[in-house]
């Protein structure tokens, strides 16, 4: 099981539906949406994208937003505000660049896909990570260490969305 296909088997727990729209390097999830039982809503635009995964989530309780990188992630960045100060629960999801691309010597960047999103929306979300997945079997788990459940047992239940 490729860890794009744990993210949705896991988010089938929590929604039915995903608002994206697709992007390459987010390829790999929209494949594994697709494959999913999981409703996916492709959209026109990114902001459109992330306010019906808003709206979606005031009405149903949990939302998904699903993205590209760089201006992809940056364009919904407006719905995740929207959520994070209406405490809305809604989860974005965007792909990424290869992380080895990030230090590659005499280059600052090979254009806006590489944008660092993480610290742009650190202030307007509970939480804000590049995912790393241990998958085992059929379950993934969001971490790095046997603490991490409990952490997300805590981020789930305490405080705004």
């Amino acid at each position: 099981m490729r860890v794009a296909d744990a993210i949705f088997e896991r988010l089938k727990q929590e929604t039915d539906t995903v608002f994206y729209l697709s992007g390459g390097l987010a390829a790999d999830l929209v494949d594994a949406l697709g494959y999913s039982s999981l409703k996916a809503v492709c959209c026109l635009h990114e902001q459109g994208a992330g306010f019906a995964a808003v709206a979606y989530a005031q009405h149903r309780g949990f939302g998904v937003c699903l993205t590209t990188s760089g201006p992809g992630a940056t364009n919904a960045m407006t719905p995740c505000l929207a959520a994070w100060m209406d405490s809305v629960p809604v989860l974005f999801i965007s792909g990424q660049v290869m992380v080895r691309w990030f230090s590659m010597p005499g280059m600052r960047s090979r254009g806006t896909q590489e944008g660092k999103t993480i610290p742009m929306v650190e202030p307007i979300t509970k939480r804000a990570a590049v995912a790393d997945f241990h998958v085992h079997g059929s379950e993934a788990r969001l971490g790095d260490g046997p603490d991490q459940e409990e952490d997300d047992r805590q981020l789930h239940g305490e405080g705004r969305w």
